[in-house]
């Protein structure tokens, strides 16, 4: 429904998602029509499925034997705690290739860590935690008081406070 149409001409490209395309024919961004016609897509998951499972698979394979390095290095971490340091160095991995200002990639609806639940608390970099991430990354100081030196988004150009474990992360 949100992949961009595929068609182009000598002109331009169609801006049109496959949810808005319905009648309007091919447009472009300051939406001129292209040309008459329906959605066009240059994407196959039949022929791109199994490269994508393989690559899956082999990823979490990597990401497994990552954890358990983590363990063994640290005979003090837990296996969530191994995870989370493994997932916070893959975010920081992904944002430092990603290039760019990694402050321009913030969201309120979406927990940018995980992926999955609605973020709850601001950190002061503008970036949003939900309560599992922030309970993976951050030090309870008190039955409702979590303490954070660094976001796990981020952790090279965080500065809210030194921490130990922050030059373990990047």
């Amino acid at each position: 429904m949100y992949w961009p149409c595929s068609f182009s001409n000598k002109h331009s490209h169609c801006c049109n998602m496959k949810s808005r395309h319905n009648s309007k024919g091919h447009q472009d961004s300051a939406g001129r029509i292209l040309a008459l016609g329906g959605y066009q897509s240059d994407f196959d998951f039949n022929k791109c499925a199994d490269v994508w499972i393989n690559n899956i698979s082999h990823y979490l394979e990597k990401i497994q034997k990552e954890v358990h390095a983590a363990s063994i290095h640290d005979d003090s971490l837990t296996e969530p705690e191994a995870g989370a340091r493994v997932h916070c160095k893959t975010m920081n991995e992904f944002y430092r290739n990603v290039g760019g200002n990694v402050f321009l990639f913030v969201c309120h609806s979406t927990c940018f860590s995980c992926l999955r639940e609605l973020p709850e608390y601001a950190l002061p970099c503008g970036y949003m935690l939900c309560t599992p991430c922030l309970k993976s990354y951050a030090r309870q100081a008190k039955k409702s008081v979590f303490q954070l030196g660094f976001c796990p988004l981020h952790v090279a150009e965080t500065e809210f406070v030194s921490d130990s474990v922050r030059n373990d992360l990047i």
